[in-house]
């Protein structure tokens, strides 16, 4: 056998044995660094998005409790008044504490009234009754009343949209 074909062989199986360390590396070490990485990268990423969702959520939770404790919305569901609507739910209101939708329940699950401000359109926009009862329902249907303080506040992916 002539020294060229010796070399040639020898080219060829020197590529042979690199790339067969090429592969037994990416496989066994690198693809798992990276996972370990992208493992470790998604955690901490969910983790900010909880701490940013539980902020939000105790900012709603807290104004809740604000309407829940006016003398007005107290009046405004025993029917004593009707001047509430026009005064506390303005747009303006809406948009400062970024809330989109508001709406107030009687003890019957009765909608006394309700707000919904669209981001699109810059306006508060009236929803059919039916529209909004069936929005409360599935937004009521994933929540757990807890009887102690009766918050019905958490996170949950309904469709394409969270709802808080």
């Amino acid at each position: 056998m002539s020294l060229k074909k010796k070399l040639i062989i020898l080219f060829c199986f020197c590529i042979f044995i690199s790339g067969l360390f090429n592969v037994l590396i990416y496989n066994f070490y690198i693809r798992q660094t990276i996972y370990e990485v992208e493992k470790k990268y998604i955690l901490e990423e969910s983790y900010k998005l909880r701490k940013i969702i539980n902020k939000e959520k105790d900012s709603l939770l807290n104004l809740t409790k604000y309407w829940a404790t006016q003398t007005d919305s107290w009046l405004y569901m025993q029917g004593k008044t009707t001047s509430f609507k026009d005064i506390n739910l303005k747009e303006e209101t809406l948009i400062n504490n970024k809330v989109h939708l508001v709406a107030f329940i009687d003890i019957e699950g009765n909608i006394k009234t309700e707000v919904f401000y669209d981001e699109f359109l810059k306006r508060t926009v009236n929803f059919d009754e039916d529209m909004i009862k069936n929005y409360i329902v599935n937004f009521l249907s994933f929540y757990k009343v807890q009887k102690k303080n009766r918050v019905l506040l958490d996170l949950h992916l309904k469709k394409k949209h969270p709802l808080l």
